[in-house]
């Protein structure tokens, strides 16, 4: 007997159970814990996008070393295809997700996002479920990242709490809070924001260059 009908003679439904079902589990908890910081932050890929990501991600990894690990020796199996091709199908998805918008590119973070929890998907399917989880943890940390900046603009029409929202928006930084003290023409306000490293960076570039910043700093 060879090939699939060796997997069926050799695997009883528990086994098969018990095999692929901590997979799921874990890789939908992982999913999980990214995609809910996503949809609080109403991003466009939230939580069952994230979970269903690293669902897939997590079942083809599985299947690829099950298939290697329960066919019979003569079969041609090679754990790594199927891992390898999850990659490129995870970048198709992510270059989805990254846009051009008024001479910007915005949805690196997502795309970023998405990437990883397929990786988080594949390290759960590969056994190490603890692995994923601390992974996601860390993910999760990244992203919610907090800033404090305290920005002096020239704001004649008074619309310097708008205008700074707007740039955290475009810089896909999540605003907590913007305290603003108006002294005649001059507007100082008191920014709380959350977002990566690197969108951090995007917004003081863009920041530097803001039409009527008198000075900023960090608080």
């Amino acid at each position: 007997m060879n090939g699939i009908d060796s997997v069926s003679a050799h695997w009883t439904a528990l086994q098969l159970l018990s095999f692929f079902g901590p997979r799921i589990g874990f890789s939908l908890l992982c999913g999980a814990i990214v995609g809910l910081e996503r949809e609080l932050k109403s991003k466009p890929t939230g939580l069952k996008t994230n979970m269903l990501i690293c669902l897939g991600s997590a079942l083809f990894t599985a299947v690829s070393i099950f298939l290697a690990t329960a066919l019979d020796a003569k079969a041609s199996t090679d754990a790594s295809r199927v891992a390898a091709q999850v990659v490129t199908g995870v970048g198709f998805i992510g270059g989805g997700a990254i846009l051009e918008s008024r001479g910007s590119v915005v949805g690196l973070t997502t795309a970023a996002t998405i990437w990883v929890v397929a990786a988080i998907g594949m390290i759960v399917g590969m056994g190490n479920p603890w692995v994923g989880v601390a992974c996601s943890v860390v993910v999760v940390a990244i992203l919610g990242r907090m800033y404090r900046l305290q920005v002096v603009l020239t704001d004649p029409d008074g619309d310097a709490h708008s205008r700074i929202r707007g740039l955290l928006a475009s810089s896909e930084l999540d605003p907590q809070e913007i305290d603003a003290q108006a002294n005649g023409e001059l507007t100082t306000l008191k920014v709380t924001y959350k977002g990566n490293v690197t969108n951090n960076k995007e917004f003081v570039r863009r920041l530097r260059e803001f039409s009527g910043l008198r000075d900023f700093r960090q608080v």
